[in-house]
């Protein structure tokens, strides 16, 4: 429904002929469309004539020419016009608008066609058109192009059209359309309203109502004092409706939407009555799909509760719940936007097994710890339990790890138990540290908060480049580890935050002369993402960690701190900061490091190439008075992988003296 008005151009009645022939022309290329306004409005401005833009809900972000006359070159050749060029003068956003939409100017395009003979005599001839042909043509472009041009707001353009004759035979005529596009058209007035349960809910000063009209007018992308464009008026339609079917409405559509221009004083009034029709409860849901995994793990991993309001994006982190799982291959969950059903819509969840159990073989590089081949084997229902494990192994020139991971399905709460046992060994800094270690916990993930909760005992040793050992100690500690992301994109963040916080409690166990006692461990690890505009990121990162303990108490390497590597300070060898003892690295107590990485895509046309210029610095020590921070900085590249950012960096150490190359995944923890 258009709340508009039209009425006909003058002069329309009084060209029957002219509209016939052009319409005939037309038909014989497929195409209708504008020519029936030539002849008046070639002479009229656009000024004399009321424009109207009424449209419908889903508006196609393109305006729509007549299609290309491509049947005009094979029609009976009369009087020989000979070859010719067209040539637009106009703004260049109005150009390229022209240039593409123009019904002459795709015909010219499709003369011009690639693969086509490119001699000036094939494109003369696939460019041949009579003088009555062009002369009609050119007759119909103004009408044409003032739509066009209205489409952009605007609605006083004068167009000049003209074929200036050429001065030899073997020159191509022009045409030559010139254009003044006058004034832009300005928003003036914008009304929305709406009607069903919405405007219902908002007579009764609902809270829910009252704060989603007032976000969509907020959200609103063509306010008052705007220019008015066709294609932002559409844009701002479907923003709206598609706000009203995220936020509980999904059978919201416009009831009618009109935009009125006032030609003489340059100005839009713009209407919109949006039919929000009922609010939308969630109710049962069904899972289907399923041949091993339990239905109830699926359910308690639900968003919401039978009777909530819908929300899509409740239902978009119900299923980015169940992806995460890695338990199945796809994933689906659908609402029955059902009218009838709007109390209580029907929820189906749509799953497709990963196959029970899976074994994979990867190769692999590192530039902290060298190349490295892997295998991972996965069991999903473990002796039919609801259980999954997952056990890797890799073996490395530098590192070696066998792990062997154990996990519940999700159980009320979201909760998952968790058992892990896993063995290590590093060469790094030239020291060699083994360890050992024995976790059971507990995890549950939230919408931005995650919580793990677990009892570890761990044991570690570091021999030095004789194998005398450095240091050894084993320790079994209570953990809490909390971590909380507000981000764009979890694994390609540009914009938000996320911290990770851990802290554990324990006991050690000296295995050499240091005596055994209690110590605190603490971590904490900040990551920030901010767009600067024009195309450029900002990111930093810092990191703090301690362990508070006697000065002789012995605690576990692997619970101790060391700097430098990818992840850490570039610029230096991986683990190469932090104390030493005998000559021998070891991990201190203390730890800060930090970054500060400026970005941008490198190619407008492959925008995940991206190049990046950052500096780090950082240190580890025994104690705070002893840290010395080590600086590095370089630059770097980016590629924006479905899995994160490839990164690869060119880092000078400061301290070290010397060039490194760093190449790793970036994913927020």
């Amino acid at each position: 429904m258009s709340l508009a008005l039209r009425r006909s151009p003058p002069g329309l009645k009084r060209l029957p002929r002219t509209a016939a022939k052009l319409h005939r022309w037309f038909a014989a290329a497929g195409a209708v469309a504008c020519l029936s306004y030539a002849a008046p409005l070639c002479a009229q401005s656009a000024a004399s004539r009321p424009v109207d833009f009424p449209s419908t809900e889903e508006d196609t972000s393109a305006p729509r020419a007549a299609s290309a006359p491509g049947a005009a070159a094979s029609s009976p050749v009369s009087r020989a016009a000979g070859s010719w060029r067209l040539v637009i003068e106009a703004p260049d956003d109005l150009k390229s608008l022209l240039q593409t939409y123009l019904d002459l100017a795709r015909y010219e395009r499709e003369g011009l066609a690639a693969g086509a003979p490119t001699d000036q005599k094939a494109i003369d001839q696939r460019l041949f058109i009579t003088r009555g042909e062009l002369r009609r043509l050119v007759a119909a472009l103004p009408a044409q192009a003032h739509q066009l041009l209205e489409s952009e707001g605007y609605m006083d353009a004068r167009i000049e059209a003209r074929v200036e004759p050429s001065p030899s035979p073997d020159v191509p005529q022009i045409v030559r359309v010139k254009v003044t596009p006058g004034p832009d058209t300005m928003v003036r007035e914008v009304t929305l309203r709406f009607e069903g349960e919405l405007d219902q809910r908002f007579e009764t000063r609902q809270p829910d109502a009252v704060a989603l009209q007032a976000m969509i007018r907020r959200e609103w992308a063509l306010p008052p004092g705007s220019p008015f464009r066709q294609d932002d008026w559409n844009a701002a339609k479907n923003a709206a409706v598609a706000r009203l079917r995220a936020e509980g409405y999904p059978a919201a559509s416009w009831s009618g939407t009109s935009a009125r221009i006032d030609v003489r004083k340059q100005s839009a009034t713009l209407f919109a009555l949006a039919d929000t029709g009922p609010l939308f409860h969630f109710g049962e849901v069904k899972v289907e799909g399923l041949q091993y995994y339990s239905a109830d793990s699926v359910r308690y991993l639900q968003t919401f509760r039978t009777g909530d309001a819908y929300s899509d994006k409740a239902v978009f982190d119900y299923q980015e719940r169940l992806q995460k799982l890695a338990a199945f291959e796809s994933v689906a969950v659908t609402v029955d936007t059902d009218i009838s059903k709007a109390a209580a819509a029907p929820v189906t969840v749509q799953l497709r097994e990963q196959p029970r159990r899976a074994v994979t073989f990867g190769v692999g590089v590192s530039s902290n710890t060298g190349p490295r081949v892997s295998t991972e084997y996965i069991d999903r229902h473990l002796f039919g339990l609801k259980w999954q494990t997952k056990i890797t192994a890799e073996l490395g020139s530098e590192e070696k790890n066998l792990k062997a991971d154990f996990s519940s399905y999700p159980m009320e709460n979201r909760h998952r138990n968790l058992v892990s046992l896993g063995i290590t060994n590093l060469e790094a800094a030239g020291v060699r540290t083994t360890g050992e270690n024995i976790r059971v916990g507990r995890i549950q993930d939230g919408e931005r908060i995650e919580r793990t909760a677990y009892v570890e005992w761990l044991r570690a040793t570091v021999r030095n480049s004789d194998k005398t050992i450095v240091s050894q100690a084993s320790s079994l500690t209570a953990n809490y580890q909390w971590i909380w992301r507000h981000l764009d994109n979890i694994v390609l963040p540009t914009d938000g935050w996320a911290v990770s916080l851990e802290t554990g409690a324990g006991k050690s166990f000296a295995g050499l002369d240091a005596p055994s006692g209690f110590f605190l461990r603490e971590r904490l690890r900040l990551l920030g993402y901010q767009p600067l505009g024009g195309d450029w990121y900002l990111n930093g990162r810092f990191e703090l960690g301690a362990v508070q303990a006697k000065p002789d108490i012995a605690v576990p390497d692997t619970l101790l701190f060391r700097a430098g590597g990818d992840d850490s300070v570039r610029g230096y060898q991986y683990r190469a900061i932090g104390p030493t003892r005998d000559g021998s690295a070891v991990g201190g107590r203390v730890l800060t490091t930090g970054t500060l990485e400026i970005a941008r895509p490198l190619f407008k046309r492959h925008p995940a190439w991206w190049i990046a210029a950052f500096v780090d610095a950082g240190d580890a020590a025994d104690n705070w008075t002893a840290l010395s921070p080590k600086l590095g900085y370089g630059v770097g590249a980016r590629w924006r992988s479905p899995v994160g950012a490839l990164r690869l960096d060119l880092a000078y150490g400061q301290q070290a003296h010397r060039l490194r190359l760093h190449f790793s995944v970036g994913i927020a923890f």
